[in-house]
């Protein structure tokens, strides 16, 4: 009988508005009950709060408007970018081909998104208009293939208008074919391409604490550039798939790799690897890691397995468990129509967390963005 009241769910009613642009939500009306003696305390400050359903085609890509924690957009695999207002409880939807990535610029006026044809399309995000396509690959016809395809997409941290994006496959930029890295001037033509022997480039970031510093990491290597001479200014021999700079630390800097365990921690001016932690899910298991985000403060990582979402401290301690688990385990396989409102339906695969550090919401590979808040 424990068994069942355990695996028991609670279904609310699914809410919907006859007005089209209001976000279809279910509303949590869960009432939080207390954790039994045999389950870990975990704490429970964030909290399930909605479900944003998109149109019947999984969502590809999430973040939040730097701005505005009210405001999330997503990428949708059918070409669909839609930009929900959560406190008002409206969206809007913009339609191209690219929506696969997505970045807003760090002012929050403009939009960039890209998909598998490798052009990237620009829209002011004001009025929601497209502004210009950028092509990354000359020559992308001659070699249509899906791998071949822009992995990662941001924008300068401080200038505005400058947008970068990482090219992973057979790119063809001024007559050099290689993974390369596209620096692209948003209101002109201006174009900027570095080439190297990146092996499998996957990853890209800018260090917001000196905007002249920008690392890759790929598959063999991690490599810091100088963006001002487009040259390599130094180089270690080490593997991962993600680069996540801590907003509070300019020494610090963390990298993971999709499907390990554990977070590697780095001297940001050294360039040198400080140490490894170790994550652990429920029972001790380890984490398959998918995505790793820092809070504002520098403090909490905010981790997601294909399973569920963890906060832990820069040591590896768990501070919350969100309770968005999919398990696709036979013996305690919940169906669909009987799975409680905050769980996942498919392996999750992002996680982000809003400006304010009081919204974070979770995407797997379903029509379906979850969202956590706390406080009012």
């Amino acid at each position: 009988m424990k068994h069942l009241l355990f695996f028991a769910a609670i279904i609310t009613p699914v809410l919907y508005s006859m007005d089209q642009n209001t976000i279809p939500l279910e509303e949590n009306n869960i009432n939080n009950a207390k954790s039994s003696s045999s389950s870990p305390n975990y704490s429970t400050e964030y909290q399930y709060k909605k479900t944003l359903k998109s149109n019947d085609h999984p969502v590809t890509d999430i973040t939040f408007h730097p701005l505005d924690s009210d405001i999330i957009v997503s990428g949708g695999s059918n070409g669909t970018i839609k930009i929900w207002d959560i406190k008002k409880n409206i969206d809007t939807t913009l339609y191209n081909k690219n929506s696969e990535k997505i970045a807003i610029n760090y002012n929050g006026t403009i939009l960039a998104s890209t998909g598998d044809n490798r052009d990237i399309i620009v829209w002011d995000f004001n009025d929601k208009t497209e502004k210009k396509t950028i092509t990354v690959d000359e020559n992308k016809q001659a070699h249509d293939n899906q791998a071949n395809h822009i992995k990662c997409l941001m924008f300068h941290p401080s200038d505005q208008n400058v947008l970068i994006s990482g090219f992973y496959g057979d790119c063809t930029i001024y007559g050099q074919s290689k993974n390369c890295v596209n620096i692209c001037t948003v209101d002109s033509d201006s174009k900027d391409v570095i080439t190297d022997d990146f092996a499998q480039l996957r990853g890209v970031a800018i260090n917001p604490h000196n905007v002249n510093d920008l690392v890759l990491v790929s598959y063999k290597k991690i490599i810091l550039m100088d963006l001002d001479k487009k040259a390599q200014r130094n180089m270690r021999n080490y593997s991962a798939t993600a680069i996540v700079f801590n907003p509070k630390d300019d020494k610090q800097f963390i990298t993971f790799f999709k499907g390990g365990s554990s977070v590697t921690f780095w001297d940001n001016l050294k360039f040198e690897k400080l140490k490894d932690i170790k994550l652990s899910g429920p029972l001790n298991s380890l984490l398959n890691i998918e995505d790793v985000v820092f809070d504002s403060t520098g403090k909490k990582l905010i981790v997601t397995s294909p399973r569920l979402t963890q906060i832990f401290d820069l040591e590896g301690k768990l501070i919350q468990k969100f309770d968005n688990e999919y398990n696709t385990r036979v013996a305690f396989k919940i169906f669909s129509k009987d799975r409680p409102q905050q769980q996942h339906s498919t392996n999750i695969s992002h996680v982000r967390i809003s400006p304010n550090d009081k919204t974070i919401i979770t995407q797997g590979h379903e029509e379906a963005i979850k969202v956590w808040g706390c406080g009012n």
